[in-house]
């Protein structure tokens, strides 16, 4: 008998049996290598039992703008009262739009007098919204003040008949007295993002003349 004739009949069968097992060792292996990749802020969630949308995700978090409060004082002189007669009435604005519009100031205040001057320590302290809102990058931040002798105490800048005033007022920088009240960009102030980091408070002075 030929060795070819000493071959078990049933080996083909065998070979169909191990390529079938072969492929399916294949495809299991397939199957082991679909791993699922989970965000670790979903994985966390999944621990507290809470959904991934709920978890706050740091790296986002950092990747939004932010601008930072400041806290600062201005100091701020007024003279030029000729009496220490009545009080000083003084306002900061720190947009043109509520400029000279005491009821949208953004800070004002009654002062003594004492002497021939009178003195505000002006405190500025912006949230993140107010600077978000205030605050310029190529600028800085905007501030206007204004101040007037209210000589008889009725808290209001009187004027006669022409509508001219009758009380001494000033604005900051001085601007000239003419017809009507200074524009806002005449009587800005800008305050400058180092100045604003600083803990110390920068000199204003606003001298009161008579129009």
């Amino acid at each position: 008998m030929s060795k070819c004739q000493s071959l078990n009949p049933i080996d083909p069968f065998r070979r169909l049996g191990i390529l079938v097992s072969a492929l399916v060792f294949m495809l299991g292996c397939r199957d082991d290598r679909r791993v699922t990749t989970l965000d670790p802020g979903e994985l966390n969630s999944r621990e507290v039992g809470k959904p991934a949308s709920d978890i706050p995700d740091p790296i986002a978090e950092m990747s939004q703008p932010s601008v930072v409060p400041i806290a600062v004082s201005v100091s701020v002189k007024i003279s030029g009262f000729g009496s220490n007669k009545g009080k000083c009435c003084v306002a900061a604005y720190l947009t043109s739009k509520e400029f000279n519009k005491p009821e949208f100031a953004y800070r004002k205040e009654t002062l003594d007098i004492e002497g021939d001057s009178a003195n505000w320590n002006l405190q500025l302290e912006l949230n993140q919204e107010e600077m978000a809102k205030y605050f310029r990058s190529d600028t800085g931040l905007s501030l206007a003040i204004s101040a007037y002798h209210d000589n008889n105490g009725n808290a209001k800048l009187d004027k006669n008949a022409l509508g001219m005033p009758t009380e001494r007022y000033g604005f900051s920088r001085n601007p000239k007295h003419g017809f009507g009240p200074p524009k806002f960009a005449e009587a800005v102030i800008l305050v400058s993002e180092q100045e604003l980091k600083t803990s110390k408070p920068f000199q204003l002075e606003v001298p009161i003349e008579v129009n």
